[in-house]
Parts: C-alpha cells; structure tokens; sequence
C-alpha cells in the first residue's frame, strides 16, 4: 500500500511538472521525483541499492540543475492558479484507483521468481542489462548536450554585462 501511495504522488508530481516554469520549482519536483522512485526502489529491491541509486540521482540532479540555473535569467518566482487544484484531484483519483489487492497464488509464481532475480542489485551489472546501464548514460549525455545547446550564453544570469 505504501508503493502505491508512493507510486500516485510521483504521478501527481509529473503531471504538475509542464505547469511549472522557475528552475528551482522544477529542481524541487525533480528531487521528490528521485526521492520517490529510490523509496520504491528500496521498498520492492534491498535498501542499500535504493541509497545508492538515490545518492547518483541525487549528484546528477545537483550538477544539472546547478548548470542550468546558473544559465538562466533571474526571474521571480510566480505561482499558477491551477497546479495546486489539479495536484490535489489528481492524487485523491489515483490513491482511489490504486486500491487493489492482488493476491499471490500459483499462477503468479513465475512473477514472484522474476521479482526475486530483480531484488539482486548484482544483475544491473550483469550482461544483459548492462545495455540499459549504458543507455541511461547516452540519454544523460544527450539530454546535458541538449540544454548546453539551447542556452543562450550572452542572456545568461551570471555573465558580465556588455553595456
């Protein structure tokens, strides 16, 4: 019940997600979002591997968003009108939904076998999943090239003015 509640407010924080435009809003929804997957994580795998998942998270947000609010204009924080309401009906609707109970039995043994291979943190490494390894990290290069390719230097918050 726990994971479920945990699953909807991380479902709740990405639909609030494109309302918000300041950089330390969207750094502080991309933090819980991390903090709410690495809970999950931790819940359903071993805790260790929920802190180090969380601790990496945590490192590449920071570089991120530290680039990123370094390189955009100062701007003063403004608040819509809808994403408090749309948060709020967004997340009693799926904690409402999200009340079942599914009960193990033997059908679901082969499930059970594949969650229990999951649970070893060993088997990221492993060959087969390390092509998801390496292609988390494309993602990330891209997605670092991406915002270094989209900033306007001379508009930045932090470079010396040319007036």
């Amino acid at each position: 019940m726990t994971t479920t509640t945990i699953c909807c407010l991380s479902m709740a924080l990405v639909f609030v997600f494109p309302f918000m435009s300041q950089p330390v809003i969207l750094g502080a929804i991309l933090l819980s979002l991390a903090l709410a997957s690495c809970l999950v994580l931790a819940m359903e795998a071993q805790t260790w591997y929920g802190l180090v998942v969380y601790i990496i998270y945590i490192g590449g947000l920071l570089v991120m968003f530290s680039y990123i609010s370094v390189m955009t204009p100062n701007e003063m924080l403004l608040s819509t009108g809808l994403s408090g309401p749309a948060t709020l009906i967004f997340l009693i609707v799926s904690v409402e939904s999200a009340q079942m109970h599914y009960p193990m039995n033997q059908a679901s043994a082969p499930m059970s076998k594949a969650l229990e291979t999951m649970k070893n943190g060993i088997q990221v490494m492993d060959l087969p999943n390390s092509i998801l390894l390496i292609s988390h990290g494309i993602v990330l290069l891209l997605a670092l090239v991406g915002v270094a390719s989209l900033i306007q230097i001379s508009k930045a918050a932090l470079r010396p003015y040319s007036s």
